[in-house]
């Protein structure tokens, strides 16, 4: 019932309607003895005295494309008699039927209102614009018209790439599902155009905006690094890094360096564009992650020149490039090479610019304080428009380059940890259901009963109301039917990676592993802030062990041979950088690295 079926001739009988309760006709049944009718009032079914259940069931139907939820509505019982709603038809996959039980043995009369779960219907894409396999889309936006499976191949990239990353960085092996969606992410490779880029949609030219040809494959490259059983993947990550290489080799004005200066670059002209309206300078951090992944995958000397020719773009800058989501990634990787290769780039200056106020984008910062009656810090976003207008995608994506960025430079671990800290509190104001119903613009829509879809942003106030959970689509009325972003909200898995609780309330056990894609080996890290005014103690989940337990922000060893938990301590206002190590390991130290059985536990 997923998709529409026909009738011998052709025909189909159409979309479901409640009109077709009233009509017998509509309900042709087998069961011996059984009466099935319809009325003014609905759909009676009566069940035979020598039999246990009664069918009533009609076929060559199509559900709505944008079905929700099934409402049932139950008038009359009698006899003990329980009911029951399946669906059964090409769910989920174009040619294999399987039976969905919506209900089964209710026994409660009235309205009862159950939700489809979307994956039911076809959200497969059979189009083979770039390969000779089956694909998946998801819209942008719920109730957004624009990307449907009546228009196959131009599902966004960011949408649907970045749902399968975020599955997976919480635990969910999305290459052994129904489907293998780590496989399908392949349909973004624009091979068929023969720009052998990764891109927001299947069919797409370069031109447009930095952020959008860059983003695409950084979320790409991500999913490389955890699949590595995935060779075409790394393929694919191969041919695009030359292709970004190449572009950096042809933005240099002088020397090596390369000028992003522009608001995007051609691929086929091979030159920059400029808009007119806007220019988006942080796409030389984008481009420098993409290279540095780049070399520590494949050790190539030309992708580690490149990220270094990008960083020095920006280290030759006096003014904030930051326009929408790709500077964090440069200022971990400048930390990273640091570290890694001890060079000496400036990731003060990067990570100010990261919490600051863009030179380049009016007002694009983080945001402080509160909005009505609400905490707001830390959040990203616009801080000048209408007094503030935060997104979730940004928040997402900016805490997973910059958590794993305190492992290589602990100096930065109290500012990180107490940033997270109101962020993931803030964080939660983009979800329906944590603020009043009259402070969203979509409180409407109940197909998520257990609101995991975010709003697109919150803004400081909105028609009166402060703060309000909203996003672009209703507000200016430009399409979508609701401001809840399914673009944003796959990548909530990035901080859902990152976040854990301890036993002490406002206490959080930052995992620095989660989202620091194409690193060398490491034990498991941890970053803790007490932002409590006195030292607190309090239970860290440190795994089986027996285990020893390093601060690489004081430089020692805080507890030795701890198994499961470990009891520790933090001085007031204070950040702790922990790392799990084996339990009497040899400890050595090279240079300004400190080592447990050859593996590096402290960077300085």
């Amino acid at each position: 019932m997923a998709r529409e079926r026909h009738e011998a001739d052709g025909t189909a009988l159409g979309v479901w309607s409640s009109d077709l309760l009233h009509d017998s006709a509509n309900w042709p049944h087998s069961e011996r003895d059984a009466r099935i009718v319809g009325t003014p009032a609905g759909l009676r079914v009566e069940v035979a005295a020598e039999r246990r259940f009664a069918i009533a069931a009609m076929s060559g139907l199509a559900l709505r494309k944008d079905l929700g939820q099934i409402r049932v509505r139950v008038t009359e019982m009698g006899g003990g008699a329980t009911w029951f709603v399946r669906l059964y038809g090409e769910l989920r996959q174009p040619g294999q039927h399987r039976t969905a039980a919506i209900a089964q043995d209710e026994a409660t009369r009235g309205e009862r209102v159950f939700p489809v779960d979307p994956r039911l219907r076809q959200l497969t894409d059979e189009s083979h614009v770039n390969n000779d396999q089956t694909t998946f889309g998801l819209p942008s936006y719920v109730g957004d018209p624009r990307r449907s499976s009546d228009h196959p191949g131009t599902q966004e990239g960011i949408t649907c790439m970045g749902a399968v990353l975020g599955a997976t960085l919480v635990g969910i092996d999305k290459s052994r599902a129904v489907h293998d969606y780590v496989r399908m992410c392949e349909a973004w490779f624009n091979e068929s155009n023969g720009l052998n880029l990764v891109l927001n949609y299947q069919r797409q030219e370069t031109g447009g905006s930095f952020w959008y040809e860059i983003w695409p494959h950084i979320v790409f490259y991500a999913l490389s690094d955890r699949y590595p059983d995935k060779p075409r993947l790394a393929e694919i990550m191969h041919t695009t890094a030359d292709r970004w290489c190449q572009a950096c080799r042809d933005l240099a004005r002088s020397g090596n360096v390369p000028d992003f200066d522009h608001t995007s670059y051609n691929f086929r002209t091979r030159q920059p564009v400029d808009n007119g309206r806007w220019k988006e300078p942080d796409a030389a951090a984008g481009v420098a992650w993409l290279e540095y992944t780049a070399w520590a995958k494949f050790q190539e000397p030309k992708y580690l020149d490149a990220a270094e020719n990008c960083l020095r773009f920006l280290q030759n800058r006096t003014e904030n490039p930051y326009y929408e989501v790709l500077l964090p990634d440069g200022a971990l990787v400048a930390v990273r090479l640091n570290a890694e290769l001890d060079r000496d780039y400036d990731v003060d200056r990067l990570l100010d610019w990261c919490f600051g106020i863009s030179d380049c984008r009016g007002g694009w910062g983080v945001t402080v304080g509160r909005w009505g009656e609400y905490d707001c810090d830390g959040l990203v976003g616009s801080i000048d428009n209408r007094c503030g207008y935060a997104f979730a995608m940004n928040t997402f994506t900016q805490a997973a380059a910059l958590v794993p960025l305190v492992r290589y430079d602990p100096r930065y671990a109290r500012a990180i940890g107490k940033w997270m800290l109101n962020l993931s509190n803030s964080a939660r104001l983009f979800y329906p259901g944590e603020l009043p119903p009259e402070h969203q613009t979509s409180q409407f829509w109940q197909g998520d009963p257990k609101h995991v879809i975010a709003y697109e942003g919150l803004r400081h106030h909105w028609q009166g109301k402060s703060p309000c959970a909203t996003g672009d689509p209703v507000t200016m009325n430009w399409g979508p039917k609701t401001d809840l972003g399914l673009y944003g909200s796959g990548y909530v898995g990035m901080l859902g990676s990152i976040v854990r609780p301890t036993d002490v309330p406002c206490i959080l056990q930052l995992d620095c592993l989660a989202t620091d894609f194409f690193r060398s080996t490491a034990y498991p890290t941890f970053l803790c802030y007490n932002p409590y005014r006195q030292d607190r103690s309090f239970q860290l989940d440190v795994g089986s062990g027996p285990a020893d337990l390093y601060d690489a922000v004081t430089h020692r060893f805080v507890a030795r041979d701890v198994d499961q938990r470990a009891n520790v301590t933090l001085p007031a206002d204070s950040a702790a950088l922990f790392v799990v190590t084996p339990s009497g390991g040899q400890f050595t130290r090279v240079g300004k690295r400190t080592l447990v059985d050859g593996v590096v536990i402290d960077w300085r």
